[in-house]
């Protein structure tokens, strides 16, 4: 389905239904979920495009010509307010799932930090300065002390670009939207024309794994710190970057 909104939008936009934030915080469910249901995602599959080591993916390009109707990017962080100044996309409804800053920082490093295809510590191939991304790991930085100031300046860029333009949205709280259908089938309200709550509870029941969500803020968990990195040059010139944290665990 695709939503008819006369928000200022002319005929030409392509339109699209976003959903961002930091990450780490439902939005692969919300698009395994919605896949599930029929909506217009680009996946046939619940798992195509998924990383197992981390539970996450399923993201497109919005401005690809080849992107479905609904489209998950936590890049659009930053690129959306680019992308709306050009004056060909509309965005009808923008979903952004929020989880607590420091466990969504936090579930990033535990990402990071299990890379680690060298005997327990993360090798990151090095390019100049440049680093390899690691999937659901660190974006934009190899520090993990600088993870959690980069996710807010994300996360305001983003509320910003939408009060600028006045963009439909809606904030679903995590990890309450994997476990509390009703919550979410409300806050899905904009996008759920024709599936009623039965149909809806059951693919939720199918496509939700509350056991993987990790709580940060239990006391057996301890908090996730970074060592120093190191940056050292291999015997074949390549650079490889090393961290350790407290623990390792997998989930999201």
């Amino acid at each position: 389905m695709k939503l008819k909104f006369t928000n200022n939008s002319d005929s030409h936009q392509v339109h699209k239904v976003i959903i961002t934030g930091t990450g780490r915080a439902g939005t692969t469910f919300l698009v395994q979920l919605l896949t599930a249901l029929g909506l217009e995602t680009g996946f046939k599959d619940i798992q195509e495009g998924v990383y197992e080591s981390c539970n996450a993916g399923m993201e497109r390009d919005l401005i690809d010509s080849s992107a479905p109707y609904i489209v998950k990017n936590p890049s659009l962080c930053d690129d959306l307010a680019q992308i709306l100044q050009t004056g060909e996309y509309a965005i009808d409804h923008a979903f952004i799932p929020i989880r607590s800053l420091e466990a969504a920082t936090r579930s990033r490093i535990q990402v990071f930090n299990q890379a680690r295809p060298n005997g327990g510590y993360l090798r990151l191939l090095l390019k100049g300065s440049k680093y390899k991304a690691v999937p659901g790991g660190l974006i934009d930085t190899d520090n993990p002390d600088e993870q959690q100031t980069i996710l807010a300046q994300k996360l305001y860029n983003l509320i910003y670009t939408l009060t600028i333009h006045d963009i439909p949205h809606t904030f679903l709280h995590f990890p309450r939207i994997i476990k509390d259908a009703q919550y979410l089938y409300s806050k899905l309200a904009p996008i759920m024309d024709g599936i009623d709550y039965s149909g809806f509870l059951e693919f939720f029941n199918d496509v939700a794994k509350p056991e993987l969500v990790h709580d940060f803020s239990k006391p057996g968990l301890k908090r996730l710190q970074s060592s120093k990195i190191d940056i050292q040059n291999s015997q074949k010139g390549n650079g490889y970057c090393r961290w350790q944290s407290t623990v390792g665990l997998r989930g999201l």
